[in-house]
């Protein structure tokens, strides 16, 4: 059972998302998506359950990096739920895309800051979670394009299955 009650089986999506550039893609197909300290007190990666949020999050990432974007696609068979996290800068500043944006403006900031916060409400709720552990990833899992349409066209060849990932990559 998740931490509000919800039984994992029907609160956690079949896939996570994680957005980025291609400027740090060899270490992290080496070593996975690696918690970093940009997110908050806690080193961390930002995972989204809505392929959009991940598309913003590789734009704006390969904007600054001036690199193409790259979106992981993450079944979440991968992951250990003890490492999930409610990410801190996300309830401290808002979130930045997606229908935790929507929640975030449609409320006061006494009421963003009033609701019972976990990781898996926030999963629920706003489409983001933080993950503390590293997360051993595959270029089978990698959507990639110069822009968002492109990225939007990839995903759905790995969430289908056209695009096969390595099996066994469990936490």
């Amino acid at each position: 059972m998740a931490d509000d009650g919800i039984p994992l089986a029907t609160a956690l999506p079949p896939f996570l998302y994680h957005g980025t550039s291609r400027l740090y893609l060899d270490q992290i197909l080496r070593d996975g998506l690696l918690p970093c300290t940009m997110t908050g007190e806690e080193d961390m990666t930002c995972l989204a359950d809505d392929p959009e949020i991940a598309i913003h999050h590789a734009m704006c990432q390969a904007e600054s990096e001036e690199a193409d974007p790259v979106v992981f696609v993450i079944p979440i068979s991968c992951f250990d739920t003890a490492f999930f996290r409610l990410e801190d800068n996300f309830v401290r500043l808002g979130p930045s895309e997606g229908r935790g944006l929507a929640l975030n403006h449609a409320m006061t900031e006494k009421e963003w800051q009033s609701l019972p916060w976990t990781w898996q409400g926030m999963l629920k709720d706003c489409g983001a979670v933080g993950y503390t552990a590293p997360i051993p990833v595959t270029a089978g899992m990698m959507a990639e394009g110069r822009n968002e349409d492109e990225l939007r066209s990839a995903i759905p060849l790995i969430v289908d299955g056209t695009a096969a990932f390595e099996p066994g990559l469990a936490a």
